[in-house]
C-alpha cells in the first residue's frame, strides 16, 4: 500500500486485534507505547516503513505474540530486554535499522524462536552465550554490525539453517562448534578478524552457500571442499589461497637434438579443478635463479591424456649440450598457482642409441579398445589462463563499506564541522560501481558516483553536512549506495548531525583550578547534556560536543 502519516496511538488500546500487518508503507512518526491487554494479538507487523524513535518496551506484554517484524525502519536506541517475556514469539525481526547498544541476553529466553533478525544495525559487544537456548532457532542473522570478540558455542542450535557473521569484528579460529549445525545451508564469515586454517569438517555439511573471504585465514583449501557446489567454488576462489592438491612433478627428460622432452606426473583431479600446467626451465650455470623472471615459462594442455596418467611435453629451442633446470606446477581454473616442483636436469643432443629390437612375435588379431570417456566436464582450450573452464558465480559478493555510521557536531551560528571521509570498494578482484545519494538536503556527498575494481583501489567519499540554517537538535540522515556487482543494493549508512545552542553553554558550570586550567565535572555535563536534548543523546556524543565547546 502506499500509507502515510503517524501510526495512531489508540492502536495501543484495541484488544480485539489478532493480526496488524501495516508493513511495506511509507508510515512515519513513532511506534505507539502502552501495549498491554492485546493478549489476543499474535502478529505485529510494521516492517519497511519510516518509523523513527525507540522500540516500546510495553510491547514485552503482548504475551501470545508470535511474530514481531520491525526490520527496515530507522528505529534507534537499545533493543528493550522487556521482549525477553514473548514465551510464544516465533519471529523477531529488528533489522536493517539503527539500533545501537548490546544483544540483550534476555533474548535467550525465548525458547520457541525460528528467526533472529538483528542485522545492519549498530549493535556492539559479544554475542551472549545464552541464544545457545535457542533450540528451535533456523535463522540467525546477525551481520553487518559491529560485533566482536570469539562466538561462543552455540552448537547446541540443532534446527539452524542460515547462519549470518558476516561485516562484523569476531576473531579466533572458525568457530568448531559450526560443526555440529547438520541443518546449516548457509555460512556467512566473511569479513571478519577471524584467522588460522580452513577446517576440512565444512564439507561434511551440506552448505548452498560458504562466504570466508575478508578475514586473516592462511594455509591451503581442504580438498574436501573441492566437490562442493560451484557456487562454494567461486566463493572459496576470492580467498586468493591454493586448492590443497597433490603437486605436479617432473617424472623424467628425455634429450633430443635441441630440446627435451619431459614427462609430467600429475596429481588426480576428479573435480576439474586444474586448468593447465606450467613448465618452466632455465641453464644450469644461470645466475639469478632465485628470481622468477629469469625463468621460460611454457603452458602445457591438460587435454592430451587422462588425469591420472603422465603426459610428456617437448622444449624445443634448446642449445645442445648445455645443461638445463626444469621445474613443473598446476594453475586451477580459478588462477591459482600450486609449487614449483623439485628441480629436474636435463642436457639437450644426440639421443642415446636405442635399445636392440624385440624377438620376432606372430602378430595376432587387433582388439580395438572401447572408447574411453573424457575424465573433463568443461570445454574450451587450457593453454591461456582460465579458458572456457572459468565458473561464472551465481551470486554476486557484499560491497566493502568502511563505516556505517558518521556522527557530526556543530553550534549554531558558528560554522559546519569538518567533513568525514567514507571509503567504498570491491572486497574481490571484481568490478563495482557505486552511486551515493543522501535523503535530506543538509547532507552532501562528494564524488556521488565511482567504482572499485578490489581491494587496492578504493572510492574515497568526502561526506558533508549543511547546519548553518538547522535549529538546535539531534537528527539523523541515511546515504544510500548504489550501484552494479554486489548483492543487497542499495545499501545504507547512517549520518547523526548534532547542533547546540549558545544558551546550552550557560547550562554547565565550568572551574578553574590554582594553574587556571579548566576542570569539568563529567556528571554535571552528562547531565546537562541529557536534560538539554531530552535524553536523546549517548556519551559519546556528549563528549564530541565538551570538545567542541571547550576546543582549546
Amino acid at each position: 500500500n502506499n500509507l502515510t502519516g503517524p501510526l495512531p496511538t489508540q492502536l495501543a488500546s484495541i484488544t480485539t486485534l489478532v493480526v496488524l500487518n501495516l508493513g511495506d508503507n511509507d508510515l512515519e512518526g513513532t511506534i505507539p507505547s502502552g501495549w498491554s491487554n492485546q493478549s489476543a494479538l499474535e502478529a505485529l507487523d510494521l516492517h519497511h516503513n519510516a518509523l523513527t524513535g525507540t522500540i516500546p518496551m510495553s510491547l514485552g506484554n503482548l504475551s501470545n505474540l508470535k511474530e514481531l517484524p520491525l526490520d527496515e525502519n530507522q528505529l534507534s536506541g537499545s533493543i528493550p530486554t522487556e521482549l525477553g517475556s514473548l514465551n510464544n514469539l516465533e519471529e523477531l525481526w529488528l533489522g536493517d535499522n539503527l539500533l545501537t547498544g548490546t544483544i540483550p541476553t534476555q533474548l535467550g529466553s525465548l525458547v520457541n524462536l525460528e528467526v533472529l533478525d538483528l542485522h545492519q544495525n549498530g549493535l556492539t559487544g559479544s554475542i551472549p552465550v545464552e541464544l545457545g537456548m535457542l533450540t528451535k532457532l533456523q535463522m540467525l542473522l546477525l551481520a553487518l554490525n559491529d560485533l566482536s570478540g570469539v562466538p561462543p558455542d552455540l552448537g547446541t542450535l540443532s534446527d539452524l539453517e542460515w547462519l549470518y557473521l558476516h561485516y562484523n569484528e569476531f576473531s579466533g579460529d572458525i568457530p568448531e562448534w559450526i560443526e555440529d549445525l547438520e541443518q546449516l545451508s548457509r555460512l556467512y564469515l566473511n569479513e571478519n578478524e577471524f584467522s588460522g586454517t580452513i577446517p576440512a569438517w565444512l564439507a561434511d555439511l551440506e552448505l548452498s552457500r560458504l562466504y570466508l573471504a575478508g578475514n586473516n585465514l592462511t594455509g591451503c583449501i581442504p580438498e574436501e571442499l573441492e566437490s562442493l557446489s560451484q557456487d562454494i567454488a567461486t566463493d572459496l576462489a576470492v580467498l586468493g589461497l591454493p586448492f590443497c592438491l597433490e603437486s605436479s612433478r617432473v617424472r623424467s627428460v628425455a634429450r633430443q637434438r635441441g630440446s627435451l622432452t619431459v614427462q609430467l606426473g600429475v596429481p588426480d583431479d576428479p573435480d576439474d579443478i586444474i586448468d593447465y600446467f606450467e613448465v618452466r626451465y632455465i641453464r644450469s650455470d644461470a645466475t639469478g635463479k632465485d628470481n622468477d623472471a629469469n625463468w621460460t615459462v611454457e603452458q602445457v594442455s591438460p587435454y592430451a591424456t587422462n588425469y591420472d596418467g603422465p603426459r610428456s611435453y617437448t622444449i624445443t629451442g634448446l642449445t645442445n649440450g648445455v645443461r638445463y633446470d626444469i621445474q613443473t606446477r598446476w594453475v586451477t581454473v580459478y588462477g591459482q598457482y600450486g609449487e614449483w616442483s623439485p628441480t629436474r636436469v636435463g642436457t639437450p643432443g644426440a639421443p642415446p642409441p636405442p635399445p636392440p629390437p624385440p624377438p620376432v612375435v606372430e602378430p595376432q588379431a587387433p582388439v580395438t579398445p572401447p572408447p574411453q570417456p573424457s575424465t573433463r566436464r568443461r570445454g574450451g582450450g587450457g593453454g591461456g589462463g582460465g579458458g572456457g573452464g572459468a565458473f561464472v558465480p551465481a551470486t554476486l559478493p557484499l560491497a566493502a563499506i568502511s563505516t556505517r555510521n558518521l556522527e557530526f557536531t556543530a553550534i549554531v551560528g558558528e560554522g559546519n564541522p569538518p567533513g568525514r571521509s567514507l571509503q567504498l570498494w570491491s572486497p574481490a578482484a571484481r568490478y563495482m560501481t557505486f552511486n551515493v545519494s543522501g535523503n535530506v538536503p543538509w547532507v552532501s556527498v562528494t564524488p556521488a558516483s565511482g567504482d572499485s575494481t578490489g581491494p587496492q583501489d578504493r572510492m574515497l567519499v568526502t561526506v558533508a553536512v549543511d547546519a548553518t540554517e538547522l535549529p538546535a537538535g539531534r537528527r539523523q540522515a541515511q546515504l544510500q549506495i548504489s550501484g552494479t556487482g554486489f548483492q543487497g543494493s542499495p545499501q545504507r549508512v547512517t549520518v547523526v548531525l548534532t547542533v547546540t545552542s549558545a544558551a546550552f553553554a550557560g547550562t554547565l558550570a565550568p572551574r578553574y583550578d590554582v594553574n587556571n586550567n579548566l576542570t569539568i565535572e563529567l556528571d554535571e555535563v552528562l547531565a546537562a547534556v541529557r536534560d538539554y536534548f531530552d535524553d536523546r543523546i549517548t556519551l559519546g556524543s556528549v563528549l564530541e560536543i565538551v570538545k567542541v565547546y571547550f576546543a582549546g
